[in-house]
């Protein structure tokens, strides 16, 4: 069964970001700036979004989901890092800003160059995204391309992952895999059996397609998730060395996809793994 739930990219060229909100045009929106503009590489920027429903007013009800009102991923074109930040990292949503569906916080912009951005965020039972552009200025600068990386086994920091395909990867079919994890203390090699939930899923993986710059977002899996309605709490179920996940690729072609995950020594302090992906016709 496929996990439309949570797939949460939009389809289509990313836009920059807009001064003014759209006026009731039967769809939600997010507008949203940052300062400076453009950012600068190799500093923070301070990004403001309001979510804006079908009636052009701000949304009035949002969903809490995964210990967030608005999630924001950030990649740039050339794939080189993945960045998922919420206002809820830095500070607490206040009543006002609930109100006015209004948030503020910050990324970190490491190269000057272009960026997918994509906000997801819920309301009425619905899991609903908004996908953008961003460029950055300054130096250093981005690669031209992404560069290709058919590695299955990735070290970060003290963890050593392994991604192993249950049901290969093919298009409009339901694929399956597991990340097999090891913890390396100097030459001393064991299971990590300490996992802890982090943003409210035992793993999260972000994923973006090389050929269409569209993002998907989905979490480590479990039974009946299909059938999770925002706000559901996920079930606690992989403490490890293994994070299952199932997905149905839209199309075939190259993805980039990154794993997040945390142990219960740092809880805050989140692991991020990239794998390539490779879909099949």
């Amino acid at each position: 069964m496929s996990t439309l739930l949570l797939l949460l990219g939009c389809v289509g060229t990313p836009t920059d970001s807009t001064d003014t909100a759209p006026t009731g045009d039967g769809a939600y929106h997010v507008q949203w700036s940052t300062d400076p503009s453009p950012p600068n590489a190799g500093s923070h920027a301070e990004i403001t979004a309001t979510v804006i429903g079908p009636d052009g007013a701000p949304v009035k009800q949002l969903t809490l989901f995964e210990g967030a009102f608005l999630h924001t991923f950030i990649v740039p074109r050339d794939l080189s890092e993945f960045v998922h930040v919420h206002q809820e990292d830095e500070t607490d949503v206040t009543t006002d800003e609930l109100k006015s569906a209004t948030f503020v916080y910050h990324a970190e912009f490491e190269e000057a160059g272009d960026y997918l951005i994509d906000f997801d965020f819920a309301s009425e039972g619905r899991y609903l995204a908004e996908i953008g552009q961003v460029t950055a200025v300054g130096e250093p600068a981005e690669a031209d391309a992404p560069t290709e990386d058919d590695a299955t086994r990735r070290v970060v920091r003290d963890v050593t992952a392994q991604l192993v395909w249950d049901v290969a990867p093919i298009a409009q079919q339901e694929a399956e895999w597991h990340l097999h994890l090891i913890h390396t203390d100097g030459k001393e090699k064991s299971e990590v059996t300490d996992l802890v939930q982090w943003g409210g899923a035992d793993a999260h993986a972000g994923m973006v397609d090389w050929a269409d710059t569209r993002f998907f977002h989905t979490h480590a899996w479990y039974p009946g998730m299909e059938n999770a309605a925002p706000g559901d709490a996920m079930p606690s179920l992989y403490p490890g060395p293994d994070l299952p996940f199932h997905y149905t690729f839209p199309t075939a072609g190259r993805y980039r996809a990154w794993t997040q995950f945390a142990r219960v020594g740092a809880p805050d302090d989140e692991y991020t793994v990239p794998f390539d992906i490779v879909v099949g016709e």
